[in-house]
């Protein structure tokens, strides 16, 4: 009984080695990855970054703001932190790690539409595994699951749950063989045309009697974190209403009242919002791949005119021009 027990321990005891040694293995080809999310987030935890300009969001942000073109008008380095799919809560958590690797940005350009006050979302999980020693992401990332606890701490628990790809993406990186960087600092635009009635017609079936926009307690609190965030570092903070395809605001239930209160905000905070709901481009079918984002050649277009719209904010390049008409800029003292 006890050799039996002795030889039980040993193999607990060798197993639980190799899969710790086999987890580190892994772990480091995500951090010897140089494109896709894993190399970003590699820039990030590296100090690799260091920009002037930061723009942060979700999707409609990552798609749909060139930050080559920011850095080609006000000739300073600008990157794109945004984050597909995920809420503002963990936007602002992946914020809190560039800052603490990065020097802190001159101003953040805060992308905000629709559901970016929705409840704690992680899309992607993946992507977030081998950072999550990095407290400043881990802790809103476990209150959202308990699996990210569980990847934190259990070796090779993340690569039995999640899907193979991401342990492809783990030996690719080992070896060296990764597949061609689709973004840039950040920017990861999509060229492709959009079907604009079969689109229309999915949503009237999916949604007969509307969609709400998602205003959460927990999405108002992650927006004045942000505040925080930036008033403590100094940063400036512009919010940026991003323009979506004019014909779908029909469908949103409450999208007056949401796209209200980032007036209410920028008022009450006394923040610079440009605000692009009503621009030319959002009844421009060609300039978006979906009803919600732009493609590359509305990017493109939507991008200069937001260089040009941030001039008289962001100067000296700008100073002395106007805003473009349709916008509306509102900062309280």
């Amino acid at each position: 009984m006890r050799h039996a027990l002795k030889e039980m321990t040993a193999f607990t005891v060798l197993f639980l080695a190799i899969s710790m040694a086999g987890h580190s293995y892994l772990m480091e080809g995500f951090r010897a990855r140089t494109t896709g999310d894993f190399g970003d987030w590699n820039r990030i935890v590296n100090g690799r970054i260091n920009a002037d300009i930061l723009v942060t969001g979700a999707s409609r942000a990552q798609c749909g703001v060139d930050v080559l073109t920011l850095e080609d008008y006000f000739k300073k380095k600008c990157f794109n932190l945004a984050l597909k799919g995920n809420s503002l809560s963990i936007q602002v958590a992946r914020l809190k790690v560039y800052l603490k690797h990065n020097k802190a940005p001159e101003a953040i350009i805060q992308v905000v539409g629709r559901n970016m006050l929705r409840k704690p979302r992680a899309y992607n999980p993946g992507q977030f595994v081998p950072y999550l020693n990095e407290e400043e992401i881990y802790r809103p990332l476990s209150r959202i699951s308990k699996h990210f606890i569980l990847a934190r701490y259990v070796p090779l628990y993340s690569f039995a749950l999640l899907s193979p790809a991401f342990t492809v993406d783990a030996w690719q990186g080992l070896t060296g063989q990764e597949d061609p960087p689709q973004c840039n600092n950040g920017y990861c635009p999509v060229d492709m045309a959009w079907n604009r009635k079969s689109d229309i017609a999915t949503v009237k079936k999916l949604y007969p009697h509307g969609i709400v926009d998602q205003i959460t307690p927990e999405g108002k609190e992650a927006f004045e974190d942000l505040i925080r965030l930036c008033r403590e570092k100094h940063i400036r903070l512009i919010l940026v209403y991003a323009p979506g395809y004019y014909e779908f605001n029909d469908f949103v239930v409450n999208y007056r009242e949401a796209k209200n209160l980032y007036h209410q905000y920028a008022q009450q905070y006394g923040l610079p919002l440009l605000d692009y709901s009503s621009a030319g481009i959002t009844r421009q079918e060609d300039m978006f791949f979906n009803s919600q984002h732009l493609n590359y050649k509305g990017a493109t277009r939507f991008s200069e005119e937001l260089a040009r719209d941030l001039g008289p904010i962001l100067g000296p390049e700008g100073a002395g021009t106007d805003i473009s008409e349709g916008k509306i800029l509102t900062e309280s003292p």
